[in-house]
């Protein structure tokens, strides 16, 4: 068996997807306070920084159906530029969500993605960032009314990730995401050098 016969669609192991909110600026009855992640906080995150989100206020129903999770990934659904397409990922972690004392969402144009049980979260947003830089995001998004929009069903039947263990996908992740945490503190490192 070679490695193309591994690969199945990536909607196949996606469990739960869901876009987000923005809510009102103000409280209003039965709302709850929320932080929420825009695509312009993609950047920031994933230098490590994680504070500076708008805090909102959004409906209770509309929260517990999109707070994100340990895990989760947030898609760029709505937006990007004629030289920067849709599909940005961030992967959410325990810092990010410990860095407020309220729910974190996404916004209204992101999008939350949830695995299933058999997919390490950080090996999927591994392979949606690969898939962002390769280009292949360009596939999956037109373009209205000035404004790209990500086609999430296409991305879902179309895209195809490499079916492994569970264990194979930690191992991977876990050798990239020590890569990411080394630029992140070199980053740092030339930030206290510059100052």
């Amino acid at each position: 068996m070679g490695y193309s016969d591994t690969m199945v669609p990536i909607g196949e192991m996606i469990h739960y997807s869901r876009g987000g909110g923005w809510g009102e600026e103000d409280p209003f009855e039965g709302a709850v306070r929320v932080a929420v992640v825009r695509g312009a906080d993609f950047p920031s995150i994933e230098k490590g920084g994680y504070g500076g989100l708008p805090i909102r206020f959004e409906k209770q129903s509309k929260v517990e159906s999109v707070a994100l999770r340990e895990g989760d990934i947030v898609l760029e659904n709505s937006g990007g530029t004629g030289t920067r397409p849709t599909g940005r990922t961030i992967l959410v972690t325990r810092r990010l969500l410990d860095a407020y004392d309220c729910p974190v969402i996404p916004a209204s144009f992101c999008r939350l993605i949830r695995f299933g049980e058999s997919v390490d979260g950080a090996f999927a947003y591994y392979w949606l960032q690969e898939m962002y830089k390769a280009g292949r995001t360009w596939g999956y998004q037109n373009r209205s009314t000035g404004l790209s929009n990500f086609q999430y069903k296409t991305f879902a039947a179309e895209e195809k990730i490499p079916r492994l263990s569970k264990n194979k996908q930690a191992c991977i992740a876990d050798v990239l995401s020590a890569f990411d945490r080394k630029i992140v503190l070199n980053n740092q490192t030339n930030g206290y050098l510059a100052a």
